[in-house]
């Protein structure tokens, strides 16, 4: 096994940028690190060539577009013929998926497919709650989520204004201007 390589604090500090925001710019990033633009872009090389920096991925919360998880139950005579993961377990008698999606149009969807392989569905289950290390995206095309102003309410064109409050919560704002305007609207100003 080979040393991995060695970090140092700005790497590992660029890094973490990175992996709060990935949409970060190398203005922001040499600007917080406190190194030059060409510096930050030398390093975003080198992590990358190393494959220490694999790529940026949006993460999406489900719940907040609406997404909902179902737990399919699939049974059938051709299970083993539906992955080539599982081939060879000759074992395995049911297998689950767990789908997130938007509309149950697309639930519908999915089940067709499944059928058309030969396989029956048994059952089909909402789950309110679960966790996976797997990021979220949407697999509807054109689904576009609109971001409203916190404030103003209007939809939000362009990058929106963020402000983390102490519990977590983000609010999203059109502007440096309409979150002042909320904040001193919530002091009673």
């Amino acid at each position: 096994m080979s040393k991995p390589p060695s970090l140092d604090a700005i790497d590992v500090e660029i890094l973490r940028l990175l992996a709060d925001d990935c949409s970060i710019t190398i203005k922001e990033i040499s600007r917080k690190v406190g190194v030059s633009i060409p510096v930050v872009r030398k390093r975003l090389r080198r992590l990358r060539s190393l494959g220490i920096l694999r790529g940026c991925k949006a993460v999406i919360d489900p719940e907040a577009v609406g997404a909902v998880s179902y737990l399919i139950l699939i049974e059938g005579e051709r299970l083993l013929d539906a992955s080539s993961v599982i081939r060879g377990f000759n074992d395995i008698e049911k297998m689950y998926l767990i789908v997130r999606i938007i509309n149950l149009q697309r639930l519908d969807e999915i089940i067709k497919k499944i059928e058309d392989l030969g396989l029956n569905v048994k059952s089909t289950m909402l789950i309110d709650v679960e966790y996976s290390e797997k990021i979220w995206t949407p697999a509807e095309p054109r689904t576009s989520v609109i971001i409203k102003c916190a404030f103003c309410r209007q939809p939000i064109i362009g990058r929106p204004y963020r402000v983390i409050l102490d519990n977590g919560t983000i609010l999203y704002f059109s502007s440096e201007e309409c979150a002042k305007a909320y904040f001193m609207m919530k002091e009673g100003r």
